[in-house]
């Protein structure tokens, strides 16, 4: 990891933060301080490894010295297991005094593979079919993304995402073997030749560097743990076997991973991961499970609706008569703050550390993660010290501050810290607030000290402008003598670029870095009001290659038809409370004409000291009903959020 807010560790909560609302953050932990009521007795728990010196797991320090450890199907030991694994323990366990007695820990990898190609601009490395997407949660075991090369081999376990590829949670270069792993979904299903693909949308779109889906020839091998169930489109499996000459992966062991934990027959469950299936009033799908939810069901950080595909969750809950999960809990993993600074103080009775002045709490879900020079294996916060540099993911609520992951890196110098996270209640200029972190930017400069989209210099009034209360911004500075003195501050709100697919509404994309201007205007005639009345200047990359937003006409509510290159025409329906528009939009050189289409939510603030029009925009970008057409592309429609102000 890097010694200062490590790039994918931004990427990943900038993401998260992104946004009024709290958005998709990938595989969080922690947050079990917050969860009334509880489960105890026998059960099962599925999840990642927080910390090692037995186990943590889903909030829970299970003891593991009478435990059978099986490790990739063979008998193992604990001293085999690390952080960031993602393994199921049986055994007993109580989640209101966070300790269990495991008797049985399984792991297997999510996959063992060849890296095809590696995209470090994304942090996504590419091997046996599969695309493993890498955040500052995942764990690398004394490797770092940049030093896997084309023929490395690689060591994975994590969670399948609703876009077939593996969220990462433990990465390892291993040495080269011919039996290789992989899971995921199962997509081409061609009964009669015996073969399938493994579903995977960045190769179905074109966005892997020309890489395409695996293909799988199962004719000679074990098909296991279907029961009653049929290997068909859409399964989750887990697929074990050795490529061929032409590339195909010829599988020795294709085992269901759906339901997996469904029928175990034992009485209680902690389940962590994604939301993989569109939530329903009754139930959702986490890990390849169907989870039952009720009247009864308690949501934790968040509401019912706030649940979406992708979205980390632990369920703590109990197995029905018939097998099934029913939640008693629905806790949403997401952390809404990052910290980088140095230990203040620690109190070890409390669990409890300070930094900034802030102090926080860290529990049986904390990640522990030391990448410093002492590199140690069983880590946690008795081995901290005041003075140690920490990198932290961190939630809050009225009640505390809970540290989900903490990382220890080595000290650069120079007293630099950071501080990012949702700015409590409108900013007055010069001041604004986080966490409780008072930020004074009085001596900032316009174009030095002021960033939007993360990277472009803006001045203090258009900072000023934009920002507003529960909008996320990230403060970089300097801390000494118990005084924060900003250097710089960043809103990093701004916008989010996503390219779902029409089916299921899985998305890739990033944090947008996008400086985005509107003079407030809404057009009613696309064929006399032709000249642009927003502007957008995206700072980033898009799978690696430039790309821009050009030719924005916005519309207010009505029905439009536009011409789009190539003489086709695109209908668009805008209603009310929305904004509709017409744009180009430039990826690697190409352009590709098309239409968008926002929900407006409006937010009047009064008019600031500036004279700036205080009324404050969120654009959540949905389905326009039209398709862009040009490959590689074709099928999909470009999704804008965003949160800005008029700017003339």
């Amino acid at each position: 990891m890097s010694n200062f807010l490590s790039v994918h560790f931004l990427r990943a909560l900038a993401l998260c933060l992104a946004g009024t609302g709290l958005a998709s953050c990938g595989v969080g932990v922690g947050l079990g301080l917050l969860a009334e009521g509880g489960i105890s007795g026998t059960g099962i728990s599925f999840g990642a490894i927080t910390g090692l010196g037995s186990i943590f797991s889903n909030g829970i320090k299970f003891n593991t010295d009478d435990a059978e450890v099986t490790f990739e199907g063979f008998p193992g030991s604990d001293m085999q297991l690390k952080t960031g694994m993602v393994v199921s323990v049986v055994g007993e366990f109580d989640t209101q005094t966070q300790k269990g007695t495991a008797e049985t820990v399984d792991f297997s990898y999510t996959l063992l593979g060849e890296v095809e190609y590696v995209d470090l601009n994304s942090g996504v490395i590419h091997a046996i079919g599969q695309s493993v997407l890498t955040d500052g949660r995942t764990v690398f075991d004394d490797v770092e993304l940049p030093q896997f090369v084309v023929g490395d081999f690689v060591a994975v376990s994590g969670f399948i995402n609703v876009g077939g590829a593996i969220l990462s949670t433990y990465v390892n270069k291993i040495p080269q073997q011919l039996s290789l792993v992989v899971e995921g979904v199962v997509t081409n299903f061609d009964s009669g030749n015996r073969t399938f693909d493994v579903f995977n949308a960045l190769r179905a779109a074109g966005l892997a560097n020309g890489l395409v889906e695996q293909v799988v020839d199962y004719s000679g091998g074990v098909v296991v743990g279907f029961g009653g169930a049929v290997l068909g489109d859409g399964s989750l499996v887990r697929i074990e076997g050795e490529l061929s000459g032409g590339g195909v992966l010829n599988a020795s062991m294709i085992e269901n991973r759906q339901e997996a934990l469904n029928g175990l027959g034992e009485n209680n469950v902690l389940l962590h991961g994604l939301v993989t299936e569109v939530p329903s009033s009754t139930q959702l799908g986490v890990a390849g499970n169907t989870v039952q939810v009720n009247a009864d069901t308690q949501f934790i950080n968040g509401s019912q609706g706030e649940i979406d595909l992708d979205h980390s969750v632990r369920i703590e809950g109990r197995f029905d008569e018939d097998g099934r999960v029913i939640a008693e809990q629905v806790i949403q993993l997401s952390p809404t703050h990052g910290i980088e600074a140095y230990v203040e103080n620690i109190e070890l009775n409390t669990g409890s550390i300070e930094l900034l002045g802030l102090t926080l709490s860290t529990t049986a879900s904390t990640l522990y993660i030391d990448s410093s020079s002492d590199d140690l294996s069983l880590f946690s916060i008795d081995d901290l010290a005041i003075g140690d540099r920490l990198i932290l993911s961190v939630f809050s609520s009225e009640a505390l501050i809970e540290v989900s992951r903490l990382e220890r890196v080595d000290d650069p110098g120079g007293n630099a810290v950071s501080i990012q996270g949702p700015v409590e209640a409108l900013p007055v200029e010069p001041g604004l607030s986080i966490l409780g972190l008072a930020i004074d930017t009085a001596a900032l400069q316009d174009n030095t000290g002021f960033f939007e989209g993360d990277q472009l210099p803006v001045t203090r009034n258009r900072f000023y402008g934009s920002v507003g209360e529960g909008l996320a911004v990230r403060s970089s500075g300097i801390y000494a003598a118990s005084v924060y003195s900003p250097t710089s501050v960043t809103l990093l709100s701004c916008c989010r670029f996503l390219m779902p697919t029409v089916n299921n509404g899985f998305g890739f994309g990033f944090d947008a870095g996008i400086i985005f201007n509107w003079d407030g205007t809404l057009y009613t005639d696309p064929d006399t009001q032709i000249e642009p009345n927003m502007s957008m200047v995206a700072t980033n990359t898009f799978f690696g290659h430039p790309y821009a937003l050009n030719d924005i006409r916005a519309f207010g509510p009505g029905d439009y038809s536009f011409m789009i290159g190539g003489g086709d025409t695109r209908a668009l329906h805008v209603g009310p409370d929305q904004i509709g528009a017409k744009l180009t939009w430039n990826w690697n050189t190409t352009d590709f004409e098309t239409v968008v289409l926002w929900d407006r939510d409006e937010i009047v603030a009064g008019v600031d000291q500036y004279g700036v029009p205080g009324k404050l925009f969120s654009l959540v970008g949905v389905d326009p009903g039209q398709r862009i057409v040009t490959a590689p592309f074709q099928g999909k429609w470009i999704k804008l959020d965003l949160s800005i102000p008029p700017h003339p």
